[in-house]
């Protein structure tokens, strides 16, 4: 199974590893063993890996807009 990884800068780390339970279970339909991981360097850049069956699935669920609230808590938007 393909392995992906995603990365992103976010505005606040700590408020984006909060919201790992979320983000899992928003993307558990179309993939599964998300890891999360954070730079060493203190920096707000952070990944996530996950086994992806079907990339093209992955990317439409990725293309969903999180409501204004959650890419806030998030540390995303």
């Amino acid at each position: 199974m393909p392995k992906i990884v995603v990365t992103a800068a976010v505005k606040d780390v700590e408020a984006w590893l909060k919201f790992k339970p979320e983000l899992v279970a928003q993307m558990s339909a179309v993939a599964s063993d998300g890891t999360s991981y954070v730079a060493m360097d203190g920096s707000n850049r952070v990944a996530t890996t996950w086994d992806v069956p079907d990339l093209k699935a992955f990317q439409e669920a990725r293309a969903q807009p999180l409501p204004r609230w959650r890419r806030r808590w998030s540390g995303t938007g």
